[in-house]
């Protein structure tokens, strides 16, 4: 039996500790609210922030409960630091596990998703990784299903990286329809903004447009409200103006050139007097605009050639294409070749073990002993274009062994060269179109896929894109010296 003194040290202790944990779950408090914002418990500006509900509400057992949930989020952020030491260490393979048991312990840690992501799809330049950023971005959003910005991640992720613009529109629309930890309903412009320019990507011009036009009014609407017209985050109605109009005047300029190699001149002529009246009407709202006045002055020129019955037809541009991969040293090849496109077009050109797809579902460890991939986008110069496929290297220059990245696990390998039009600048996709509508090829360097298609006021066109891949065995890569291993003409 306790003596009478031993009780009462017994109930202190407790007393400290119940007084300790109080105190810390009102220290905790103002990150843990945004944390359970994040993870969407509450919704942001309600009248009760009780994280506890029904019996426990108010007693001891919510201040440990939220105290616990408190000292979870340290714990995370603890680890969080010693992933960063591993990344500065160039030590990257620890740095994956860790940031999973980070987000395991706390799956709210916004920053740790993104980071996480960041480092696998970018900072560890290992493009068999990119996948995985992906699966991490997709798990955080679905944790943290309240807020924008995990959506936001994942949709820049698959715009600059995976290069999926449907996937990069789905995650960008998720992001535009949820607001910001600190209780804001809608996200900031550049969400919605990013979304317009995704579904350019994809090729929809008539969703485009109208998401321009929607951001346009939303822009006005806030400004309207007292928030500032331009800035990083505000409402951008200048912007959103101008996208409207420029992509509306290309999308005219770009069907009438179809609609003058069809020889159809009504069509012709109805767009270029809505190019007209595009100008117009921004001239009239903005009169001192010397860029559109010059647009307004070639659309009317358009207009009276046309009515003078003059039209100039331009033929689809017919993509010539060959290439030739040569071994200059064990595990270095060289693509050099040729493509009739625009100065500074580019081609993707990519290697990969023949049947990569189909490897990788074996899991991530035998991806990262077993798989390899590559890949770049080569400028084409003069109807040129070269690119060295260098595996004898750590591409991040982190100190890991090259075969740590590229494995040549497979006895056959591939590599494709291809010339995508949704992946051009403006001014290359003004001859070729967003989704290739004025270009053609052999047939067995064409490719057509209505899977794919892009919407141009209301008419489905599909992606037509020029490729052509080659099997090259590995001996061929490893053997010492240089010589010719595959060729395409």
């Amino acid at each position: 039996m306790m003596s009478r003194e031993h009780r009462k040290r017994v109930w202190a202790l407790i007393a400290a500790i119940f007084i300790c944990t109080v105190v810390l779950s009102e220290v905790l408090r103002p990150g843990h609210n945004e944390y359970m914002i994040a993870g969407g418990t509450y919704a942001p500006g309600a009248e009760s922030r009780e994280v506890t509900k029904g019996a426990l509400a108010g007693t001891t057992f919510q201040s440990l409960a939220s105290a616990s949930l408190g000292i979870r989020e340290v714990l995370a952020s603890l680890m969080w630091v010693r992933a960063d030491d591993y990344f500065h260490k160039g030590e990257y393979r620890p740095i994956i596990g860790m940031v999973k048991q980070i987000t395991a312990i706390d799956p709210h840690q916004v920053d740790v998703y993104a980071t996480g992501a960041w480092h696998m799809a970018y900072n560890f330049m290992d493009k068999r990784l990119i996948q995985d950023g992906v699966k991490f971005l997709e798990e955080g959003a679905k944790n943290n299903d309240s807020i924008y910005d995990l959506y936001f991640e994942l949709g820049y992720m698959h715009y600059d990286k995976t290069r999926d613009y449907p996937q990069a529109v789905r995650a960008y629309r998720d992001a535009s329809l949820r607001g910001m930890t600190t209780g804001r309903k809608t996200p900031p412009s550049y969400v919605r903004h990013q979304l317009a320019h995704a579904m350019e990507k994809m090729g929809d011009i008539d969703q485009c447009l109208k998401q321009w036009g929607d951001n346009l009014e939303i822009g006005r609407k806030l400004v309207a409200e007292g928030e500032a017209a331009m800035g990083p985050s505000s409402a951008n109605v200048d912007a959103a103006r101008h996208n409207l109009y420029i992509t509306a005047r290309r999308r005219n300029e770009r069907l009438a050139a179809l609609a003058e190699r069809e020889h159809n001149v009504p069509e012709a002529l109805r767009l270029r007097q809505a190019n007209v009246a595009l100008a117009e009407a921004w001239l009239k709202e903005t009169p001192n605009t010397p860029a559109v006045a010059g647009d307004l002055r070639m659309a009317k020129g358009h207009v009276d050639r046309l009515q003078a019955g003059k039209i100039n037809p331009v033929a689809p541009a017919n993509l010539d294409f060959q290439y030739t991969v040569t071994r200059i040293a064990p595990r270095k090849l060289r693509v050099d070749g040729t493509i009739n496109v625009l100065n500074l077009a580019r081609v993707r050109i990519q290697f990969q073990d023949k049947d990569y797809e189909t490897r990788i579902q074996r899991g991530f460890d035998f991806k990262m002993d077993n798989c390899t991939l590559e890949w770049e986008n080569s400028s084409v110069r003069k109807g040129r274009f070269q690119h060295v496929i260098d595996l004898d290297r750590d591409p991040a220059d982190m100190g890991r062994k090259p075969s740590e990245i590229y494995p040549l696990k497979a006895d056959e390998y591939e590599v494709s060269v291809t010339f995508n039009p949704r992946q051009q600048a403006a001014f290359i996709q003004d001859r070729y179109g967003w989704n290739g509508e004025q270009l053609t090829a052999k047939p067995e360097f064409l490719k057509i896929d209505a899977s794919k298609s892009g919407r141009l006021e209301d008419k489905s066109y599909p992606l037509r894109t020029v490729s052509k891949s080659v099997v090259i065995k590995k001996e061929d890569i490893l053997a010492p010296g240089r010589g010719t291993v595959a060729s395409v003409k």
